[in-house]
């Protein structure tokens, strides 16, 4: 295959690096060499998160070069902004629509975008955009905290990577405890069908 670069940001607390350990986890499975980068922003205050992930035959770093991104996972929507270096025309960009407003403007250092300013600055880059409120879709699960494996669903949806939903299910058995392994495959399932869904409707994305 050829390599996949995937970045995910967010804030702390949101699961980033959950999400990245097991898409790495997943894709060992299959045999690929995986190279991960964290950049933690004061992650337990709810600082910026933002995971370089790179899957191939033969990785030598995890640095993703600008525009080089093949997806991107924005947990938290104003943070698609800080990795937009990354989004060149080959660029999925999977946006969650509920803001969880970081640390600086919650201080009113910055300006919180709307999430339309946020769609125009990524499309004028020639990267494609579906924004969901994949948080809601966690609070229908029961439980918002699984909002990374509901993203986690919609990244193998986007077809982005050579994931499979199958290894990814056989991942999350393996690695949370076995009272939460059916409430966040559920969450998974529900994060797959939903994206899938969007993507053979055609649908525009919803603002």
């Amino acid at each position: 295959m050829q390599e996949c670069n995937i970045v995910i940001t967010g804030v702390g607390g949101q699961g980033v690096v959950t999400l990245s350990n097991l898409v790495a986890r997943a894709a060992f499975r299959q045999g690929l060499d995986v190279k991960i980068g964290e950049t933690l922003g004061m992650a337990h205050r709810g600082g910026s998160v933002t995971s370089n992930i790179r899957i191939g035959k033969n990785v030598r770093s995890a640095l993703i070069l600008s525009g080089a991104s093949n997806v991107i996972l924005a947990l938290e929507p104003s943070e698609a902004l800080r990795v937009a270096r990354y989004v060149g025309k080959d660029t999925q960009v999977l946006l969650n629509t509920r803001p969880t407003p970081p640390v600086s403007v919650l201080l009113g250092l910055e300006k919180y975008p709307t999430i339309a300013e946020i769609v125009e600055s990524i499309t004028s880059l020639g990267g494609s955009i579906h924004t969901l409120d994949f948080t809601g879709l966690a609070e229908q699960v029961g439980n918002v905290q699984t909002l990374s494996m509901v993203m986690l669903g919609a990244l193998v949806a986007s077809q982005a990577s050579s994931l499979s939903v199958e290894d990814l299910r056989k991942t999350v058995r393996e690695v949370f405890p076995q009272r939460l392994v059916e409430m966040n495959l559920k969450a998974f399932d529900v994060g797959y069908t939903t994206l899938l869904s969007v993507l053979k409707e055609g649908s525009k994305p919803s603002l």
